[in-house]
């Protein structure tokens, strides 16, 4: 028996979200799928659009973070991570600071944290461009096997590397929240600390403009976002644009399905 423990995206709902096709057909006899109830809020980006007070996106992480690690120590069995868009940044937070040994996979859907380069089975070339969010996490010292399934069309998990919305995401949207004592702290804050955010993106003395990729990057900024709100992020995953070992195609979604099976149906841990 495998714990499954799924974690969804920003202002998504329990229940039925984007990852739910991919968990909804395994065998109970194999497979215990819980789901982590963390707020899923990036500030006003929240899974009630009636109410834009929701926390921010480390407040969110950390209530993730929480529940993860009691999730995983509780159980009886073995458990598999299954994250997407912003629960892969709680999936990788939770990785940095856990020391056991029963998470035994990840698996990762548009994943904000990925590093550059990995990638499974997209038809294509996913070599350039990284997770959105800059936190990400090494898998060098861990003994359990992940899958990164990115397309290379969305900003969230294949940002340029000079995106100017990588910065925005980490150092200005990463603590914002419309809650008053959030928003007036964020609000100190950015006095502070914008002229010195800037200047890091730009480089010292408008070093980065010197380079080619930065420059294409900023005239490019809007093109990813527009990609985003057309589905790069979402319907960009349920198209057949993976492939089996076999070499077959399937979607991001189906893949997900297929890993489990394939890789824990029959686990001989706990």
């Amino acid at each position: 028996m495998i714990q499954v423990a799924r974690t969804r995206g920003a202002s998504e709902s329990m229940g039925k979200n984007f990852l739910w096709p991919a968990v909804a057909g395994l065998d109970p006899d194999h497979f215990e799928v819980v789901e982590n109830p963390y707020p899923a809020s990036i500030g006003p980006d929240t899974p009630a659009p009636e109410n834009p007070l929701g926390v921010s996106l480390e407040e969110s992480v950390a209530a993730g973070v929480a529940w993860l690690n009691e999730a995983v120590d509780s159980s009886p069995h073995d458990t598999v991570l299954v994250d997407y868009s912003l629960g892969g940044i709680v999936g990788s937070a939770f990785l940095d600071q856990y020391t056991g040994t029963k998470v035994v996979g990840r698996i990762s859907l548009a994943n904000p944290t990925r590093a550059e380069g990995d990638s499974y089975h997209f038809k294509g070339d996913v070599s350039t461009g990284s997770g959105i969010y800059s936190h990400q996490h090494d898998y060098s010292k861990d003994t359990f096997r992940h899958w990164e399934l990115a397309s290379p069309g969305d900003l969230m998990t294949s940002a340029p590397l000079y995106s100017p919305w990588k910065w925005a995401a980490t150092d200005i949207v990463a603590n914002f929240s419309l809650q008053p004592q959030v928003l007036l702290k964020w609000i100190a804050s950015m006095q502070k600390s914008l002229p010195q955010i800037i200047a890091d993106a730009e480089g010292d003395d408008l070093e980065l403009a010197d380079i080619p990729e930065w420059i294409e990057d900023q005239f490019t900024a809007a093109g990813w976002m527009w990609a985003f709100a057309q589905g790069a992020h979402t319907t960009a995953y349920e198209q057949m644009n993976w492939r089996t070992a076999a070499g077959k195609p399937i979607t991001a979604i189906a893949l997900i399905t297929k890993i489990l099976v394939d890789f824990y149906v029959d686990w001989s841990g706990s």
